[in-house]
Parts: C-alpha cells; structure tokens; sequence
C-alpha cells in the first residue's frame, strides 16, 4: 500500500452461456464475491467470475467499473445509481481497451467461484 493507492479489483460475475450479470469493483475480491454469492435473489444464477486487478485507489476503481457498466451493460447493475465524474483522457483509454475485446480478455483472470462457494456452504453449516 502507497498512500492512498492500493490494489483495486474490477470484477464480472456471467451466468450460464457467458451472460454478463455483474461488474463490480472492489479492494477485497474474496469477499466480494463470496458475499454475491449469498446475498442476491440472482445468486445461483452465477456461474463464472473473472476480475481485473491493478493498483490505484476507490475512485479510480469506481471510474473504471462505472464505464465498464456503461459499455457492457450487465444484466443486474443499475443504471444511475451514481454519479461518477469522466475525464476525456480515462473514457479514452478505456475506450481504446474495451474496442478491442482481446486486450480486456487478457487482463481478466479467473475467480475460482466453485472453491468459494463449497466454503460458503460449508460455513452456513
């Protein structure tokens, strides 16, 4: 941790057929995730997480998940239920990353949402 950046994660929860559910942003993906995973009427819909890790801090965390959202118009986040402020220079390079879908796929890792949700059903017990 430097100051006020950190590591900062963009997550995407798809369901069944890879449909985008999802994008989130989060600075503990572990339990972000594990918390879709019990806490949505749309929780068993998730099949597949993957995440895009990088150091920064809320606000740029929120300006990235916040265009994402826009562009890729996941199936349960809604729309307008914040104001984030865009800089030219940010939707530009974001832009540029997400016209070319190869680029965003390889920044994407997996979640590995199977391991997560055998140990939330374990700790309900």
């Amino acid at each position: 941790i430097r100051g006020d950046s950190m590591v900062q994660y963009v997550y995407f929860l798809y369901g069944k057929d890879d449909e985008l559910l999802y994008v989130g942003q989060t600075n503990s993906l572990k339990s972000r995730i594990g918390a879709h995973l019990i806490n949505h009427e749309w929780s068993e819909e998730i099949a597949k997480a993957k995440y895009i890790e990088f150091m920064g801090d809320k606000n740029t965390a929120q300006a990235v998940e916040g265009i994402l959202i826009w562009k890729m118009s996941p199936k349960y986040n809604r729309r307008g239920a914040g104001y984030v402020y865009f800089t030219d220079k940010v939707i530009e390079s974001l832009d540029a990353l997400y016209g070319d879908k190869f680029k965003l796929n390889k920044l994407m890792k997996t979640f590995d949402i199977e391991t997560e949700l055998n140990q939330n059903k374990r700790s309900r017990k």
